[in-house]
C-alpha cells in the first residue's frame, strides 16, 4: 500500500489530537495507572498502556467508554470500525452486526473517537509490561505503540525501534488531519516532514504510530525498559 492511500484513509477520519498530556505513574512492582485525556469529538491515535486482563478487551482497557464512542482498528489496508452501544458486551461491528468488545493487545495502535460533548479522561489501571516483541513485515505499514508507558524520542533506547536507513515513522497531525512522515537516516538524523534533516521527535506516552519497514526482509522490534 502506498503512502498516498494511507494518508487519504487518515484524512477521512477528520481532525484528531495526540495525547501529549498523558500521565504515567508506576512502581518497581510494575503495577500502576495511566491517565489518558480524550478530547470531545476528536480522534486520538493511541495504544494500550497497561496489561489489564489476559485479553485486554476494549471495555477493560478503556473504562471511560460511553455510548457512541468509536474504535478504529487498522487491518493492513483500511480501518475496521467498532461503536460502543453503552451496554457492556454489545458493540456495532464492521459488518453492521453486533458482538463483543474488540481486543486491544499491548503494542497495537488504534484510533479512539470520543463522540461526547465533553472531554473524557481514561484511567487505565494494570500491570506495566516491561517488554514486548512485534514483527514488522517488509514493505508494509504497521500500526503500533510502545508497550512500556514511557515517552521517548523515536530513536531512543527505551523505544528501541529496529531502525534501518530508509525506514519511516508516521505520526498523526491533528492540524491538517494527516500524517507527518519521519524517515530514518541515522541516530539524530531524520528526514523531516518539512524537508531537510533533524533529530527525531518525542513520542508521548500512550501514542500510536505507523511504522513502515522499507527493507526487503522483516524486522523485529523488542520494546523494553528497565525499572530500578
Amino acid at each position: 500500500m502506498r503512502t498516498k492511500s494511507l494518508l487519504l484513509a487518515a484524512a477521512a477520519l477528520a481532525a484528531g489530537v495526540l495525547s501529549s498530556q498523558a500521565q504515567t505513574v508506576y512502581s518497581a512492582n510494575i503495577v500502576g495507572y495511566v491517565n489518558q485525556p480524550l478530547p470531545a469529538s476528536q480522534y486520538e491515535l493511541i495504544t494500550p498502556t497497561l496489561s489489564v486482563t489476559s485479553t485486554n478487551s476494549a471495555e477493560d482497557v478503556l473504562p471511560a467508554l460511553q455510548q457512541g464512542d468509536t474504535i478504529l482498528l487498522w487491518t493492513g489496508t483500511t480501518y475496521a470500525t467498532y461503536v460502543y452501544s453503552g451496554t457492556p458486551g454489545l458493540w456495532q461491528e464492521p459488518n453492521n452486526s453486533t458482538g463483543p468488545a474488540p481486543l486491544l493487545p499491548l503494542g497495537q495502535g488504534f484510533f479512539y473517537q470520543n463522540n461526547q460533548l465533553t472531554a473524557e479522561t481514561n484511567t487505565t489501571v494494570g500491570t506495566v509490561a516491561l517488554t514486548n516483541t512485534v514483527t514488522f513485515a517488509a514493505s508494509v505499514y504497521t500500526l503500533v505503540g510502545s508497550t512500556p508507558p514511557v515517552a521517548d524520542s523515536l530513536d531512543g533506547t527505551n523505544l528501541n525501534l529496529p531502525l534501518l536507513s530508509g525506514d519511516s515513522v508516521l505520526l498523526w497531525n491533528p492540524t491538517n488531519s494527516t500524517y507527518e512522515t519521519y524517515t530514518f537516516g541515522s541516530v539524530g538524523q531524520w528526514e523531516l516532514p518539512s524537508g531537510g534533516t533533524g533529530p527525531a521527535p518525542i513520542l508521548p506516552v500512550g501514542a500510536g504510530f505507523f511504522y513502515q519497514n522499507n527493507q526487503l526482509t522483516a524486522e523485529t522490534w523488542t520494546n523494553n525498559i528497565t525499572v530500578q
